[in-house]
């Protein structure tokens, strides 16, 4: 059943790929639409459209042996954040406004 929603909305994606092959097609699928938070872990924001097309793609890639789990999130600006913070990496908010990473 289609994700139903009007406006983008924020997701954290997690994956576990059992086999190599199936785990490069998942990475490349995901970070084509998301930006990675650590190994595997991605957050996105997408319209309901985006959303169904990647859960649709995903079904054809992975099989039981694997996971992939999908969370409706806040923004990154509601975030908190313990740890180390690359000073490479610069975050946009919602609003075009930097987030302090």
């Amino acid at each position: 059943m289609p994700y139903k929603q009007k406006t983008p909305k924020n997701f954290l994606i997690c994956y576990d790929i059992s086999c190599k092959r199936r785990l490069a097609k998942v990475y490349r699928l995901i970070s084509s639409h998301a930006i990675p938070i650590q190994r595997s872990v991605y957050f996105a924001t997408l319209r309901a459209a985006d959303m169904d097309a990647i859960i649709a793609r995903l079904k054809t890639i992975i099989t039981k042996e694997d996971d992939v789990k999908i969370y409706e999130t806040e923004s990154l600006e509601n975030a908190h954040i313990q740890g180390n913070r690359s000073p490479n990496i610069q975050l946009f908010g919602e609003n075009g406004g930097q987030i302090m990473w």
